[in-house]
């Protein structure tokens, strides 16, 4: 359907020097007219919304479907051991109770009361559920978040 076109190199020292663990793909060109931006079972993004304290969300996952949270703390700073690259560590990410199972990283976090996008999920376990800030994902791959629904683009054609 796609192939990769870009993805946010990070420092594996230890420190906490990582804004995102994100990526981005290029759908090949004759996929294209089969792509449906609409999130299942959520509907196309909003536009995007800066994360706080207590914000309730919801994301669609590949593993655990649609689920719903709550945003613990957007300043929250871990460590993950990446294998051969070592450990990495991230800063003032976005930090939800649990909602997430291995499978579902790359899910789009929704503000429920807007449906703007606050995160990017990329980590989880014990602790809770571990978001990029949408807008670091979004500058560190130079790209916009898409807001138009097919129906929509069809529909100005």
């Amino acid at each position: 359907v796609a192939h990769l076109s870009d993805f946010k190199k990070f420092s594996g020292n230890g420190n906490f020097v990582n804004d995102v663990d994100c990526a981005i793909a290029q759908p090949i060109q004759k996929k294209l007219a089969d792509l449906i931006p609409d999130i299942i079972d959520i509907g196309i993004a909003r536009g995007t919304i800066k994360a706080r304290r207590g914000m309730k969300v919801i994301k669609a996952g590949r593993t655990s479907g649609k689920t719903t949270s709550e945003i613990i703390d957007v300043n929250f700073h871990i460590k993950l051991d990446y294998g051969i690259i070592g450990e990495v560590g991230f800063a003032n990410q976005i930090l939800c109770k649990q909602f997430t199972q291995e499978g579902d990283s790359g899910s789009l976090v929704l503000d429920q009361a807007t449906g703007k996008a606050v995160g990017l999920h990329f980590a989880g376990g014990e602790l809770g559920s571990v978001s990029n800030p949408i807008d670091k994902v979004l500058a560190s791959l130079g790209v916009k978040l898409g807001t138009k629904s097919k129906s929509d683009r069809e529909a100005k054609t």
